[in-house]
C-alpha cells in the first residue's frame, strides 16, 4: 500500500502522512534538531524522545500512559539501527541510497515491510510503500512514524554537519 508524507509548511517540523488525500498520520518534532517528537496514526499516540549522542536510542512511549513501549538503537554517526519491540519483535532501518533518500524497514528476517523514499532541500515530502504482509500488524503505524522521525534526524545532523 502507498502511502504519501507532506511537509505542510517549509522548514517546519511537522508531516503528515496521507492515503489517497485523507490524512491517516501526523509527526510533530520540536525544532531542529531536537529529541523529542509526537506521533499519532489511526487510534494510537506514541511520545519519541532520543538519548545519548553517539550511541543513540530512541525511547518510544504510548502517550496516554508515558509507558516504554519500544527502543531504537543506533550506532554512531549511524543511518539506521534496530527496533526492539516489547517481547520479542524487532526490525532493522537502514538506508538503501547512497544520497539518503531511500530507506526500509526489514523483519528478522531480512524481509522488507516499509520502503521510504523522501525528498526535497526546503520541504520534505516523499512516499511511504507498506507490504500487504505488515498492513494490519498492530506495529505498522508506529514503524511508519518512527520511521520519518529518524529520516528527518539524519537530515537534520547532515544539515548541521554543512553548516
Amino acid at each position: 500500500m502507498r502511502f504519501l508524507v507532506k511537509q505542510p509548511k517549509s522548514l517546519s517540523s511537522n508531516y503528515e502522512i496521507y492515503k489517497d488525500d485523507k490524512v491517516v498520520g501526523r509527526l510533530n518534532c520540536k525544532g531542529f534538531i531536537r529529541s523529542q517528537a509526537t506521533g499519532e496514526a489511526g487510534d494510537r499516540k506514541w511520545k519519541f524522545e532520543q538519548k545519548g549522542l553517539f550511541h543513540t536510542k530512541v525511547l518510544i512511549k504510548d502517550a496516554t500512559t508515558d509507558k516504554i513501549i519500544a527502543t531504537f538503537y543506533s550506532g554512531a554517526f549511524s543511518s539506521g539501527g534496530i527496533l526492539k519491540v516489547d517481547g520479542d519483535e524487532h526490525y532493522t532501518f537502514k538506508s538503501t541510497s547512497w544520497w539518503k533518500s531511500h530507506y526500509v524497514w526489514l523483519t528478522k528476517s531480512d524481509k522488507e515491510v516499509v520502503r521510504y523514499r523522501i525528498g526535497g532541500l526546503l520541504k520534505m515530502n516523499g512516499e511511504i510503500n507498506v507490504s500487504d504482509e505488515v498492513l494490519n500488524n498492530t506495529n505498522t503505524n508506529l514503524l511508519l512514524l518512527l520511521g520519518l522521525y529518524q529520516i528527518k534526524l539524519i537530515n537534520d545532523a547532515m544539515a548541521a554537519a554543512a553548516a
